[in-house]
């Protein structure tokens, strides 16, 4: 039993293995023991892990490029997480395989059939594209907001460089929405910085509509750094747009507050915006700014 327990140590400090490694650094006896015993189990076939933990997204990851070697490497938002680029696991696993490569995956995993990835990192013991190649797979493959997030979230929180971004997106000839995310790179940071912003930009405030507004401009207000999402320098409106992460609760209305105070002791008007404004009514929005913005202006003397 002692051997099958270290079949176990062994499994679980490499997350996956295939049973062939096991049997030749262990040898067949104590490995059948092990699984035998619901010590080991397995994930895909040929690919065992510690019992109990064959549903971790980890474990997942490293069985997928395990059993896939050399060829196979996770991307998409499955690698995004792995590079710490977004928070949450996603609930498929994408692996990218060349366009040979035909084994049927289980239904946690997805294959992009997009030829091996040239450059592989081991990534928590999970072979991983770079983290730009993945950034643009989870452009494919997430819905709008994740996607748009995922790629904020690297240039913004991340510091994948932009041109890095670019490269990756050259080398897929089929990508959709190829402008929108060459835009986005451009965009991300010096204009926006959150799916909200870039909602608020693209759809509802687009500078073609309303070439007044400036976009993350920054100022001092009572010795404290303030940004504004967005502002009209001339009738002096501060825009901002209230994701719940961060405007929520009562912590977040007491954050609004003293920074709507410090916007206008600097004689800047607050304008908020929710995200139900901004994602089901854009023209109400665009009402109640147009209505602010003429008020500010008439009373100001400047129209």
């Amino acid at each position: 039993m002692a051997a099958a327990q270290q079949v176990c140590a062994r499994v679980e400090r490499a997350l996956a293995a295939t049973w062939t490694a096991l049997v030749e650094e262990f040898g067949s006896s104590p490995v059948e023991t092990a699984h035998a015993k619901g010590l080991i189990q397995r994930v895909l076939h040929g690919i065992y892990a510690k019992a109990g933990t064959d549903a971790l997204f980890r474990v997942r990851a490293r069985a997928l490029t395990v059993w896939s070697e050399p060829a196979g490497a996770v991307t998409g938002l499955a690698a995004a997480y792995l590079w710490g680029v977004v928070a949450r696991e996603p609930s498929r696993i994408s692996l990218q395989v060349p366009s040979h490569w035909s084994r049927a995956l289980p239904p946690w995993a997805r294959g992009v059939h997009i030829g091996a990835a040239k450059r592989v990192f081991q990534v928590d013991g999970v072979s991983t594209v770079p983290v730009a190649d993945a950034v643009v797979q989870a452009w494919r493959e997430a819905p709008r907001d994740v996607a748009v997030s995922t790629v904020i979230a690297a240039v913004v929180d991340n510091n994948v460089p932009k041109s890095s971004l670019l490269e990756a997106v050259e080398r897929r000839s089929q990508l959709p929405r190829r402008d929108q995310l060459i835009e986005l790179v451009g965009m991300a940071g010096p204009t926006v910085t959150s799916y909200l912003e870039y909602v608020a930009w693209r759809d509802v405030f687009p500078p073609h509509l309303f070439p007044e507004l400036d976009w993350q401009v920054t100022k001092w207000a009572n010795g404290r750094k303030r940004t504004m999402d967005a502002c009209d320098p001339i009738a002096r409106i501060d825009l901002e747009f209230d994701g719940g992460s961060t405007h929520g609760g009562v912590a977040g209305f007491e954050r609004d507050r003293e920074r709507d105070a410090d916007m206008r002791s600097l004689g800047y008007e607050p304008l908020h915006f929710t995200y139900r404004d901004l994602t089901e009514r854009p023209e109400w929005c665009r009402q109640q700014y147009r209505a602010l913005r003429a008020y500010r202006l008439r009373h100001s003397g400047r129209t």
